[in-house]
């Protein structure tokens, strides 16, 4: 009787629900898959246009800031595809836009980057990778892409021989790698909050950060605050501080337990983590801007719009701009921090002196520990 009564109920309350009074057009299936399709490929360019846009701005970064990492990797200026990257249910479409079928090919090619400067082009077909001949079946792609990792690691400086097909032709290129700050570029397409960030090996830029700042001087901007962050040791520093704080809190909470009975559940060692932790993130961010002004510097991008980029988070976050300080600056303050930054870096130009940052005394500025060292008698 129960389980007819809800259905009984919902019956009558929409009985007396108000309806539409007009003709609304009836939508054919094919139309609509039609749309659909369409609709899922302007996504898809609009996304990839944000992907080369985000590679073009971050890649020069990370080159320009080489010497400031402690470790780097081989970046020779190119992506691939293959259209098993390409999810199956738009990848017919995408396919009749793009030159991308069922074998590895170039995707993109980076200008300013050793491949370009040897004339690899957009499209051309992958043949042969040093001494790996690509097997003309390259449906198994988790396989294929094992296979290139390898192929790629075995030599250790990162030089490549490419053979390709373009069109009726078959290329051969030499390429010797940039070396480039070691950390992992991620656009993030999921999270749909504007938010960048490093955890200490990544650079994470979300698509509604990207789509905030559409300047591209100002989003460099930001992203040379994020590797700022990692090159600096930030993400680290924190987590020792964290664990530093959370020592004694966890040590008193075992004396509640065993001599008093009492169980705070974790509560107080958490607490005092997560004090630990923002115990210095103020200043974290303060040097973060500094040494991202000289991260960004190295580009030959006009000075002046970094602090302009923080003027602008001031627009995303009205909060920022005055009032208690948690976890970062005001947006003011930074802004006036970093024209100051700016007319440091303007004169260290003008005498033709290293862009390094500032360092107190007996520190040594990010990645040169061991020129330092190696200077030593």
């Amino acid at each position: 009787m129960r389980n007819l009564l809800i259905p009984l109920l919902m019956v009558f309350v929409l009985a007396g629900c108000a309806t539409p009074n007009t003709e609304v057009p009836e939508v054919e299936d094919v139309a609509r898959k039609l749309e659909e399709q369409k609709q899922h490929l302007f996504v898809f360019k609009n996304r990839d246009a944000q992907r080369q846009r985000f590679l073009n701005i971050s890649l020069p970064l990370m080159k320009s800031a080489g010497d400031l990492c402690e470790t780097h990797q081989p970046e020779w200026g190119i992506r691939i595809w293959h259209d098993k990257m390409i999810s199956e249910g738009v990848r017919s479409a995408i396919k009749r836009e793009y030159d991308v079928g069922p074998y590895l090919s170039i995707r993109d090619v980076f200008s300013g980057f050793p491949a370009e400067k040897v004339g690899v082009k957009r499209g051309d077909v992958l043949l042969k990778v040093n001494d790996w001949a690509l097997p003309a079946d390259q449906s198994d792609l988790k396989m294929i892409l094992a296979k290139l990792d390898e192929t790629l690691k075995k030599n250790k400086n990162g030089d490549v021989e490419l053979v390709v097909q373009r069109g009726e032709e078959r290329k051969r290129f030499f390429i010797s790698p940039d070396a480039i700050c070691d950390y992992k570029l991620v656009l993030d397409f999921k999270d749909q909050e504007r938010n960048a960030f490093t955890d200490g090996e990544r650079i994470v830029v979300t698509l509604p950060f990207m789509e905030f700042f559409q300047d591209d001087d100002e989003l460099a901007s930001v992203i040379s605050h994020e590797m700022a962050h990692a090159i600096m040791g930030h993400v680290e520093a924190k987590q020792r501080n964290a664990t530093l704080a959370a020592a004694p809190a966890f040590l008193a909470e075992m004396a509640l337990i065993f001599l008093g009975g009492v169980n705070t559940g974790g509560d107080l060692t958490r607490a005092a983590a997560a004090m630990g932790a923002n115990a210095y993130s103020v200043d974290f961010e303060k040097e973060a801007d500094y040494v991202g002004m000289y991260v960004y510097a190295r580009t030959g991008r006009p000075l002046e719009k970094m602090p302009d980029a923080f003027r602008r988070i001031g627009l995303m976050s009205p909060r920022s701009i005055a009032g208690e300080e948690t976890t970062h600056p005001t947006s003011a303050k930074r802004f006036v921090a970093l024209q100051k930054t700016l007319e440091e870096v303007k004169n260290k130009k003008k005498q033709g002196l290293p862009l390094l940052p500032n360092m107190k005394d007996g520190e040594i500025a990010p990645g040169q520990k061991e020129d330092k060292e190696s200077q030593a008698p």
